[in-house]
């Protein structure tokens, strides 16, 4: 079939001989500037490779540290144990104006988090129930106590950086009695009581976020139980496997606009994250898209299928969260600035 696609999709397909595939770390070749060393605990240890295409690298080493507590992370950072900290959140970020040695950096990401609805089965199967919990959500409050206002509220499936996102797009604005009326007439003028399965990372304020959704649609006059998965790995394999109850907390991460939508919207596709949205004139769009190799022709497709996937809200859109990192200041200043292009790739300069 055509996939106009290709040629962004393989940039993020890791190439590596069939035979290791599933063996140890240590056995697997590379084509990077490093090789891989040894691993001793938490330590991953890797080494220049000076037979690299392009010279050899200015450093001899690398050690990643594999620290899941911020706060340690921030402490090694202050005792010298490590030059650069990552994956931090804004609530930590404060060392860097008690040391004037220490920065801290803020980044826009294109991950974006949502509440995949249940379309199989239940109420969200009325496009009407689904505009309600979209206008029953205060997005910016959620980014307030769930991020420390460090997020940007999604006005569809997809980031600012996604390739065929609009600029102009508005997300949904905050308006119970809409939602208590748009309910009424999907048949709930009692409101009604939802299931809302989560898991306890990935993403890490999943909590908050639980909390701020049941205040919120209570005012609409919807009720939410929660059903809570510590294991991250099951919950996915539960989200796959559409046992997310009638809603559930996910995070949308891939930087291709077709994966995003070809893998979780296309009923056409039934990917493994789909939950049972279904628009023939999206599926339409997508395929026209996918055989459109002209890249602003595709742009202008991607985005009318988004702009259907909004209005006919095929989840619940949230926020794409900001990340940030710490490093000495020595090492900032040549550390490789981070942005993201409009498609959503990640580059290093």
């Amino acid at each position: 079939e055509p996939i106009a696609d290709l040629p962004d999709l393989l940039v993020y397909i890791m190439i590596i001989p069939e035979r290791c595939i599933g063996a140890d770390p240590e056995t697997i070749p590379g084509t990077g500037p490093f090789r891989f060393g040894k691993i001793e605990g938490n330590r991953y240890t890797f080494y220049r490779n000076d037979r690299y295409r392009t010279g050899q690298p200015e450093l001899k080493e690398l050690v990643f540290v594999d620290e899941r507590d911020p706060k340690r992370r921030v402490e090694a950072l202050k005792n010298g144990d490590a030059d650069i900290i990552t994956y931090m959140d804004g609530s930590f970020m404060s060392f860097a104006e008690e040391d004037d040695s220490l920065c801290a950096v803020k980044y826009d990401t294109p991950v974006s988090i949502p509440l995949f609805l249940n379309c199989f089965s239940g109420p969200f199967t009325d496009v009407r129930v689904r505009q309600a919990v979209n206008y029953a959500t205060t997005v910016r409050d959620i980014i307030e106590k769930a991020c420390g206002g460090a997020g940007i509220p999604l006005s569809g499936p997809l980031s600012r950086f996604h390739f065929g996102s609009d600029p102009h797009a508005k997300p949904y604005p905050y308006d119970p009695e809409k939602a208590r009326a748009l309910l009424a007439e999907a048949g709930y003028p009692d409101g009604m009581e939802l299931t809302m399965y989560r898991p306890t990372s990935s993403p890490n304020e999943s909590a908050v976020v639980a909390e701020c959704i049941r205040e919120q649609w209570d005012m609409a006059g919807i009720r939410v139980r929660e059903v809570v998965q510590e294991d991250r790995e099951q919950y996915a394999l539960d989200v796959r496997d559409k046992k997310i109850h009638d809603f559930c907390i996910f995070d949308s991460s891939p930087v291709s606009t077709y994966r995003v939508l070809h893998e979780k919207l296309d009923s056409g596709y039934r990917g493994p994250w789909w939950q049972g949205f279904d628009s023939p004139e999206f599926n339409a769009l997508m395929a026209k898209a996918a055989s459109t190799v002209d890249i602003s022709e595709r742009e202008m497709l991607y985005r009318q299928a988004i702009r259907i996937a909004a209005d006919e809200a095929a989840w619940v859109f949230l926020y794409s969260p900001a990340e940030f990192f710490g490093a000495k200041l020595e090492i900032a200043e040549q550390f490789p600035r981070i942005f993201s292009r409009t498609d959503g790739v990640i580059v290093v300069k």
